[in-house]
């Protein structure tokens, strides 16, 4: 399929009705749903939907993302992404004014499911091709750390607020519990997603009710793979680089062979003709032949290849006959 190169302001909108409208269908399928989860996982209907879209949402962009990638370039795939992205940054502003973080918060882990699909499924998108030098050419590598990091804080945050809402939900109390825990503030569950996406569990705050350890359980494994993936594409970047730095060395060591192979055959070159030189000034130095000049034969010694030879030669030979 043939991709287009170039980014109307048309195609951006429906790149985002693409990932929005979808994304309001699940919301309420999930609100269907929540009502019979609720009693399943201890938790109230509208934390249940938040739950549920935490699955459906990445599941979603699992499915668009590589959709949007075979029928766009790389460029306008980063296009309508960010343009997502700063969308839905968008949509939580009037809800900041008027003092409510709890929508921004909740957003973070659909965002923070949307980049990590780009990472997991469309990894060219954000810098890594199969060619891994073209990471070191193009400065892939900072990109990556963005993205890995950025990851890393949108879960962090994200979670922290959803485990600060199980854990002061009034419908089913007591989802957590704590040892040596004074204050339940979202700072404190920041705390505990921190520990929970390092896969650490120091055992202060622990869940207790069915949607507590659910949504643990998935703060979990994304971690773990992030992680792992993270560290793969780190050895990658090693490996490539101490293999990079062998063939620059290998082109190097290559190139001074050359040189040294041009360099000898420059040399014998040069010895094949001084012998050559040194054999024809030794027959023409012979007496025999010495006594020839002015023949026809010395004709083939003429002054023409050896000038300064010859004439010298021709001037020893008048001095000699003025002197007999």
């Amino acid at each position: 399929m043939q991709k287009n190169k170039d980014i109307s302001i048309l195609k951006i909108i429906n790149y985002n009705l693409l990932f929005f409208i979808p994304l309001l269908l699940l919301y309420v399928i999930s609100y269907f749903f929540a009502s019979y989860l609720s009693p399943i996982l201890h938790v109230s209907k509208i934390i249940a939907v938040d739950i549920l879209m935490i699955i459906l949402s990445l599941v979603l962009f699992m499915i668009l993302i590589p959709m949007l990638r075979t029928r766009e370039s790389v460029k306008g795939v980063r296009l309508s992404l960010f343009l997502f992205i700063v969308t839905g940054f968008l949509i939580t502003v009037p809800s900041l004014f008027s003092g409510n973080t709890g929508i921004l918060l909740s957003s973070l882990l659909i965002l923070g499911n949307f980049v990590f699909a780009t990472f997991i499924m469309s990894p060219d998108v954000i810098g890594i091709s199969g060619d891994l030098e073209d990471w070191l050419k193009h400065k892939a590598q900072i990109m990556i750390f963005t993205i890995y990091v950025s990851i890393i804080l949108l879960y962090m945050f994200g979670f922290a607020w959803m485990y600060f809402s199980i854990a002061h939900d009034p419908a089913y109390p007591n989802a957590f519990s704590y040892t040596n825990v004074e204050q339940l503030g979202y700072p404190t569950f920041v705390y505990y997603s921190v520990v929970t996406m390092a896969t650490v569990g120091y055992g202060d705050i622990s869940p207790v009710s069915s949607g507590a350890r659910l949504v643990m359980t998935m703060q979990t494994i994304i971690g773990m793979i992030i992680n792992v993936v993270f560290i793969a594409i780190l050895m990658m970047y090693v490996s490539t680089m101490a293999a990079r730095e062998d063939k620059k060395n290998e082109r190097k060591i290559a190139k001074e062979e050359n040189l040294l192979k041009k360099e000898e055959r420059i040399i014998e070159r040069e010895e094949h003709e001084i012998k050559d030189v040194k054999r024809e000034i030794d027959q023409i130095a012979n007496p025999q032949i010495r006594a020839t000049i002015g023949s026809p034969v010395s004709n083939q010694y003429d002054s023409s290849r050896y000038p300064n030879y010859m004439n010298g030669l021709k001037q020893n030979t008048d001095n000699n006959y003025y002197r007999r």
